[in-house]
């Protein structure tokens, strides 16, 4: 996108992943004159790398981070109702084994509670199976000391796209969106507004550009833009996930089978072991 800059805005949003994008898209909507600048591709750092789940957080229950579940459920209801398009129901089976791993009565008060949280924002309930239909629904499973297991829905979404459709429609609502260009500089004068030095990474144009606040939304990147106001120690705690691929480990049967279990719309289902 290469709109031409004004002179200056209210706000300018440094970082054209999701959460620059969110901004933007929020300002815009409240018809406030703002600016997002994306050094690279929108949504080419993080906001393209993630699982593609939005979810509740399951495993979070367990150490007692039920505030943090309820509002990420909350987030995921809103996501689903937004973006249906971008945004899809998810079923997970979980296998249940004899004498391994979770017992039965904690899955089950682990679900139950994951349910209670989601009330009201609910993408399907969650359900114990047999063992038959364990087997039923993924064939290939190790079936030795198997004795039935459980179903449970979370969300998958279009990371990129989701991000590309708040930006483009920030644009629409007035904003002015740039990729490839880069903030070299940033200074700050007392009672004036900040002065963002920009350089377009295609074509080498510079301008000047003035906004009243300026916001880092650049995520692993906080640290590289704070440091073009003045020099710093690092401030951010970097972490990350880490994502192992494997081959397919079924056999294509669990659409057919889910399909009957919930509504047709539960179309892809994981297993996790």
């Amino acid at each position: 996108m290469t709109p031409e800059f004004k002179t200056e805005y209210e706000v300018a949003v440094i970082g054209g992943g999701i959460l620059g994008a969110g901004i933007i898209r929020e300002l815009a909507l409240r018809d406030i004159k703002a600016c997002l600048i994306e050094k690279n591709d929108f949504a080419s750092g993080t906001s393209s790398k993630s699982s593609k789940l939005i979810h509740g957080g399951l495993r979070y229950l367990q150490y007692g981070h039920f505030k943090l579940v309820f509002e990420a459920c909350q987030e995921r209801a809103i996501l689903c109702k937004t973006a249906p398009h971008l945004v899809k129901p998810l079923p997970f089976l979980i296998p249940i084994y004899k004498d391994k791993g979770v017992p039965r009565w904690k899955l089950g008060l682990g679900l139950w509670l994951y349910d209670l949280l989601s009330t009201g924002k609910k993408i399907g309930r969650h359900q114990f199976l047999s063992r038959k239909e364990v087997l039923a629904m993924e064939p290939n499973i190790n079936s030795q000391n198997l004795t039935g297991g459980a179903l449970y829905f979370d969300a998958q979404m279009d990371d990129a796209r989701l991000c590309l459709e708040s930006i483009l429609q920030a644009k629409e609502l007035g904003s002015d969106c740039f990729n490839h260009v880069e903030v070299t500089d940033i200074v700050l004068n007392p009672d004036q507004p900040v002065q963002l030095s920009t350089r377009n990474c295609i074509t080498g144009d510079v301008q000047t550009i003035k906004a009243k606040i300026v916001i880092n939304a650049t995520g692993p990147w906080t640290d590289s833009i704070i440091n073009k106001i003045f020099p710093s120690k690092p401030m951010l705690k970097s972490s990350k996930g880490t994502h192992i691929i494997v081959p397919k480990l079924t056999n294509n049967r669990s659409e057919e089978h889910t399909s009957e279990l919930q509504s047709p719309d539960h179309l892809v289902c994981r297993l996790l072991l």
